[in-house]
Order: C-alpha cells, then sequence, then structure tokens
C-alpha cells in the first residue's frame, strides 16, 4: 500500500486500524509525507516566522502569496511517525529529508536538493530532527 501526502490529513490511530484491517499479511505500506519535528513546529508557528518571515518566503519557495493548505493538514511529528511503526511489523527503510528544500529553497533546484538529501543521509543522528519529509517503508502485520 502505498500512502503519499495523505496521513497528515486523518487520525492516526483510526487510519492504521483500517490500513491492517484491509491488508495482506506480509504487505508493505510505503509512505511519504510532510514531516516536521516538534521542536521546529514550534520554532515555525512562533509569531516571528509565521506572521512575518513565513508570508515572505512563501512567494519565493511556492511560487504563490498563499499556498494551498488545506484546514486539517498538519505535518506530521516524531511522535505520529513513532505511532505508525509502532503498527507495523519490520520497518524496511526510513529516512528523512528536505532540510532546507520547501522550507527556504524551492524545489526547482535539483542541485540543491540532491545535496540536501545527500547531508541528510549522512547526518542520519540529526536528520530527524532536521528533516521536514518522512519516508518510510515496513512490513504491515496483522494481530
Amino acid at each position: 500500500m502505498i500512502a503519499r501526502d495523505i496521513l497528515h490529513h486523518v487520525e492516526i490511530d483510526q487510519t492504521m486500524n483500517e490500513i491492517i484491517r484491509t491488508s495482506k499479511p506480509g504487505g508493505t505500506l510505503l509512505f511519504n509525507e510532510v514531516y516536521s519535528h516538534s521542536v521546529f513546529k514550534r520554532i515555525r508557528y512562533s509569531r516571528f516566522i509565521d506572521k512575518w518571515l513565513y508570508p515572505k518566503m512563501a512567494s519565493f519557495v511556492y511560487k504563490v502569496k498563499d499556498p494551498y493548505i488545506t484546514e486539517d493538514e498538519d505535518r506530521l511529528t516524531e511522535v505520529e511517525v513513532k505511532q505508525i511503526s509502532g503498527r507495523l511489523g519490520q520497518i524496511e527503510s526510513q529516512c528523512y529529508f528536505n532540510a532546507f528544500v520547501t522550507r527556504v529553497i524551492p524545489e526547482k533546484f535539483v542541485w540543491v536538493s540532491k545535496l540536501d538529501r545527500g547531508l541528510l543521509s549522512i547526518w542520519t543522528p540529526v536528520s530527524q530532527l532536521l528533516g521536514s519529509r518522512v519516508l518510510m517503508s515496513g512490513v504491515i502485520e496483522k494481530g
């Protein structure tokens, strides 16, 4: 099962119950989601960032003044990623990426994206803190 940019819109426990219920035993869940460690989430929603800096950066990073974000949208945190991984059997892979890309640098700079991803793969211990996306796959186990 593949989930891209959907889990941050739903209630994790209910959704994982349904994924496990409807999946074959031994199947794989692969998800790629927007993510923010709770430390960076507090910084992101501080008055200075949220009300002053973010509106100025949005037009540069996203090419629009007000990027489309739904009311139910909230980046996954490390707690929610742990909730998801805790419901899976073996975790086959897990990586965090985009420390700077899509935060302060647009995705159009491919070489920066590659550098960003490469640095976080080298700095694995801090990638969970710095990444703005999480990619994980794990085995779905019933029961």
